[in-house]
């Protein structure tokens, strides 16, 4: 067909159906790459977090100078801290801690109530327990674990979370788990 462009004429032929040229690609050579390993870190010496219940819906406190389970363990979450009784590094099962929380440290008395005190003596010591695991396993967060007193008693939320706190257990069950976060 002919067109007349600007004083200049100009002839194309139809050769045939209507071929699209696309640019070339350069294809890049797959790259290996390391799948992301979802490690928790270690809750360390001084750990200050979220000390919630097993259903994590209850947060550890100290409420008029009592222990209690009964905080929202949401945004506003009140702050203890686990503190090794001695050495350096993260706490480990076995390991033997403090908790403190609002300047107040847990104290499990021999009748098997706690309540608050100022100084760390041996009855506000807990060894760590964690279930199924051995001794030396890391404290991560998010892990359950449970607090055995100096009296070889372990710590319970009272009702599963939403009581008090009691230091009267002898096994570790469901309502004697806790984490931090």
């Amino acid at each position: 067909s002919k067109a007349k462009l600007g004083g200049t004429s100009t002839t194309t032929a139809h050769t045939g159906p209507k071929v699209t040229v696309r640019p070339k690609v350069t294809v890049r050579p797959k790259v290996s790459v390391r799948p992301k390993v979802s490690v928790r870190p270690s809750i360390q010496r001084g750990f200050a977090g979220c000390l919630t219940t097993h259903n994590r819906r209850n947060a550890v406190r100290v409420y008029r100078n009592k222990w209690d389970a009964r905080g929202r363990a949401g945004k506003r979450c009140p702050v203890t801290v686990l503190t090794l009784a001695a050495g350096r590094g993260p706490i480990k099962t076995g390991s033997v801690v403090s908790v403190r929380s609002g300047g107040k440290l847990l104290s499990a008395q021999p009748n098997g109530t706690v309540q608050t005190r100022t100084k760390v003596g041996p009855w506000e010591r807990f060894v760590v327990v964690v279930p199924g695991k051995r001794r030396g396993t890391l404290l991560r967060k998010g892990m359950a674990f449970s607090l055995r007193s100096t009296h070889r008693k372990y710590v319970v939320a009272e009702r599963g979370g939403g009581g008090v706190l009691n230091a009267n257990r002898r096994a570790a069950k469901t309502w004697e788990r806790f984490t931090m976060r």
